[in-house]
């Protein structure tokens, strides 16, 4: 297998549930955790990509705003937005990158999931899963 001739494209998932900056704590925790995601893109309106929130830091968020309430006694979680909690300086690769440069990723950054950009729009993730599959 030649790792410089294999490129993202041909593995990638294009099939992503993503989010959106503006949304709720409350909406992001749902997808996250209904789906049984570690991690989730975040785009604009315009499919722009923003970065990611992780699982972690949607819990650690929830645990801190569980004690917030509204004047009528209900959790204000749905108040606090997601823009708050984005990691912005996330690596990315372009669907033409090659198999090479992902795990090169991989092992630098240990991560598990990988933003797929081309230019500044996000069209998919390299995940562990993608990977291994090239392996068997």
């Amino acid at each position: 297998m030649n790792l410089d001739q294999i490129v993202v494209r041909e593995f990638m998932t294009t099939n992503v549930v993503t989010l959106r900056e503006h949304q709720s704590l409350r909406l992001a925790s749902g997808r996250v955790f209904s789906q049984g995601l570690d991690e989730i893109a975040v785009v604009d309106g315009s499919g722009q990509f923003l970065g990611l929130v992780s699982q972690r830091d949607l819990a650690a968020a929830e645990r801190s705003h569980i004690l917030a309430r509204t004047s009528k006694g209900e959790p204000k979680k749905a108040a606090v937005l997601l823009d708050t909690l984005i990691s912005r300086d996330v690596e990315t690769v372009s669907p033409s990158s090659s198999l090479r440069e992902v795990l090169s990723l991989v092992l630098a950054e240990n991560c598990t999931l990988i933003p797929v950009v081309e230019d500044v729009e996000f069209v998919g993730v390299v995940t562990m899963r993608g990977l291994l599959t090239l392996a068997v």
